[in-house]
């Protein structure tokens, strides 16, 4: 298996470096408008920058990632087009990657990714929600809870809709009678939409 089938593998399984303690952080989400330059740094600790081949690569929706940058030999991956140049700086143990010109087609999730050149062993970022477009609000709906569920569950499920939103983070708190209440809930993660924008939904279950 060829260097970059690894990487790719390993990107698509999770799977994390052998050095525990290195860690790759970026933003969860950035955005921009069409037609201007933004950049995506990645930040590592428990570990020499410099001691790793680092990389970019991209997740499109229902798409398998791809790779991006190759910071080793400051290559482009394949069909990645001159508006993507990745850098970084050792001093500060930082990574870049930079799109200029940005389009609707570069929305995506990316991922810093870094091998270790000595013991080997992958570990990646969480991931960098890009959007393009101006930042909008997000539009909030509550379902009601079902009848029949009260019914016949003795329970009573609402739904907080939240969508429409740009760039892909939000935060979303439920309060009953006054009080913050974080146990009996479930929220889904944050899904980008065909018109680049965001949604999420929540759900807080109740006795009845």
């Amino acid at each position: 298996m060829s260097e970059w089938l690894r990487v790719l593998a390993a990107l698509v399984l999770g799977l994390q470096c052998t050095d525990a303690g290195t860690v790759l952080t970026q933003p969860g989400s950035i955005s921009s408008s069409l037609g201007k330059t933004v950049t995506i740094t990645c930040t590592m600790s428990g570990g020499s920058i410099g001691s790793f081949r680092t990389n970019w690569y991209w997740q499109k929706r229902d798409s398998a990632p791809a790779c991006v940058w190759n910071d080793y030999d400051s290559s482009r991956g394949p069909g990645i087009p001159v508006q993507f140049t990745g850098s970084r700086d050792t001093s500060k143990n930082l990574m870049h990657l930079t799109i200029s010109n940005v389009q609707t087609e570069d929305v995506a999730v990316y991922y810093c990714g870094a091998w270790h050149a000595t013991y080997g062993g992958f570990t990646f970022g969480k991931g960098t929600k890009l959007s393009v477009g101006d930042p909008r609000p997000p539009s909030v709906s509550l379902l009601p809870p079902s009848s029949v569920q009260i019914t016949e569950k003795n329970k009573a499920t609402l739904v907080c809709l939240v969508s429409g939103f740009i760039p892909g983070a939000v935060e979303i708190e439920w309060t009953v009678d006054g009080s913050g209440r974080g146990d009996a809930v479930e929220t889904s993660r944050i899904q980008q939409e065909k018109d680049n924008t965001f949604s999420v939904s929540s759900y807080l279950t109740l006795s009845a």
